[in-house]
């Protein structure tokens, strides 16, 4: 489900039609994907629709205004080159906008599974297995490969956002992934760890405020001494470096392609907001 919540914080970092229309049926595409995971009946239907209506309407009379000012402010940074505190303010920016969703999400999600049978719990059970046993087999490729996917898959958002790289920023991108560890492996094993202790709590019928809190700790609390969550503070910092020292490479082409981007992306964000 965890995904499927991401899909309102990729607003921040795409803008595309497909995604406004996304953003505009957030509640049915999410009640969808609810009743996928956790095979609703339809007495808890009704439940979960209201919730992920309160939870689009919330998002988007208090998050959005959030999410277009955060823009603009990192258009202004880039208009002056001022580079180094936009990479800082945005990225601060969006981890915060990102929480807050998980957080809003939390809230609509618990009352859902508080009312879950164990047959449907089982059953929420065996669809995050089978996400894990992907996650394995990807795993199976071999490492230079898994590597090269990577490097591919981040060239191809550089470009969309910049345009053609050059062959100094070609070569920045593959040697920052040289630095990076790989956190598919990491977050393999701590998704089994969490699931494991979620549905001993869920099965145990724990108060709301429990389980809400056990999704937080998941989800937006994770602890920092964990090899993952170390990995992932260790990544936004070096990705947040690299990404100062790409733009001051940038040509005017490349600028100029970026904050048109960045203006298609507020006017987007001003539609969905109207």
């Amino acid at each position: 489900m965890k995904r499927y919540c991401l899909l309102l914080s990729l607003l921040f970092l795409l803008s595309c039609n497909y995604y406004t229309w996304a953003y505009n049926h957030a509640e049915w595409i999410l009640s969808w994907k609810l009743h996928h995971y956790l095979d609703l009946t339809a007495k808890q239907k009704p439940l979960a629709q209201a919730q992920m209506n309160t939870l689009a309407n919330w998002h988007r009379s208090s998050q959005l205004p959030k999410l277009k000012k955060a823009v603009r402010r990192a258009r202004k940074y880039l208009r002056q080159k001022k580079y180094a505190p936009g990479v800082k303010e945005s990225i601060a920016a969006y981890k915060n906008l990102r929480d807050n969703l998980y957080q809003g999400f939390i809230q609509a999600l618990v009352p859902i599974l508080m009312e879950l049978n164990p047959q449907q719990i089982d059953h929420l059970q065996e669809i995050l297995e089978e996400e894990n046993q992907e996650i394995r087999e990807s795993l199976d490729d071999p490492a230079p490969e898994r590597l090269a996917k990577r490097v591919a898959g981040f060239k191809s958002t550089l470009e969309d956002w910049l345009g053609d790289l050059s062959g100094q920023q070609n070569k920045m991108v593959e040697e920052l992934f040289l630095r990076l560890p790989e956190l598919k492996p990491l977050r393999l094993r701590y998704r089994k760890e969490q699931q494991a202790h979620f549905f001993a709590a869920l099965r145990q019928k724990p108060e709301i405020n429990a389980l809400g809190g056990r999704l937080l700790k998941i989800w937006v609390q994770r602890p920092p001494q964990d090899p993952y969550g170390r990995a992932l503070i260790q990544s936004s910092k070096t990705y947040e470096i690299f990404l100062i020292h790409l733009l001051k490479t940038t040509s005017p082409q490349q600028r100029s392609h970026l904050l048109k981007k960045m203006e298609t992306l507020e006017k987007d964000l001003h539609s969905l907001l109207i």
